[in-house]
């Protein structure tokens, strides 16, 4: 766990071969804000014990992971998942009270199936060599395709390169229940928040779009982002959508970079 304060009011669950450290800029973030919070590594990740079994773990294991922490703290009253954390949050949910479930470039409420299959037909060899090997972190073995998966087009170099030296294994098992593991939005009785990355290849507009349908609300998209919305996404921004202080426009820092440029060349 990595926590900002005593009494974190923001749980941050990560995704499949990422740990918490994907939430460091958010934490800090949150923290400028404000808001105390609480990164969790699910077990066999990052810092938690349990990476000899990791292959034994399934989603039930991380949701088990979550609502420890949850019932620890009771002052955690907003519950954040990025990709499968999304899935485990949506499940974790419907057992606990909150104020409100905040889903980032998530696991879709119809499952991995369909963009599954159409990040196979993108990338052939790699999803076969994966699936022979029965490896996530495979996907990620080079910055060419891990680009394509996960990140923007104009997103820093040094970024990708980092995730993909970063990136650590998952469980298999785990992994394909986001195809089968589904949640049920009915089950969940606080506010939800739907957030996509523009360009997001992992998981697809129209998916993340039924997300947001399932729950009753509007899909929120930032600009220059792809699945990697935690590490993409201006911080502050991303912050501010989690704890509810929505600005008239998520995408103020691009208009306003904009702004500067058009008043430059007017000046030129």
């Amino acid at each position: 766990m990595r926590t900002t304060g005593d009494s974190p009011r923001v749980l941050l669950v990560h995704g499949a071969t990422c740990t918490a450290d994907v939430w460091t800029s958010v934490l800090t973030a949150l923290g400028d804000l404000g808001t105390q919070a609480a990164a969790l590594d699910l077990r066999g990740h990052g810092l938690s014990e349990g990476s000899e079994l990791l292959q034994s773990w399934r989603i039930d294991d991380y949701v088990s992971d979550v609502i420890a922490v949850l019932r620890r703290w009771e002052t955690l009253r907003i519950l954040v998942g990025h990709s499968m954390g999304g899935l485990v949050v949506q499940l974790a949910a419907t057992e606990v009270q909150l104020d409100r479930l905040v889903l980032v470039a998530s696991s879709p409420s119809e499952g991995m199936l369909r963009n599954g299959f159409r990040m196979a037909i993108a990338h052939p060899w790699t999803f076969t060599v994966a699936s022979i090997r029965r490896s996530f972190k495979r996907l990620y073995k080079t910055p060419r395709v891990t680009r394509s998966l996960l990140f923007h087009p104009n997103t820093r170099q040094e970024m990708v390169d980092r995730y993909v030296g970063a990136c650590q294994e998952e469980s298999w098992v785990a992994g394909n229940q986001m195809i089968t593991r589904l949640p049920d939005p009915r089950r969940i009785a606080c506010s939800v928040t739907v957030i996509a990355g523009e360009r997001d290849f992992m998981v697809d507009r129209r998916a993340s779009e039924k997300t947001a349908r399932d729950y009753r609300t509007s899909l929120l998209i930032f600009d220059k982002c792809a699945h990697m919305v935690p590490c993409e996404a201006n911080s502050i921004e991303l912050a501010k959508a989690i704890v509810g202080d929505v600005v008239e426009s998520i995408n103020w820092t691009n208009r306003a970079e904009q702004g500067f440029r058009d008043a430059s060349a007017l000046h030129s």
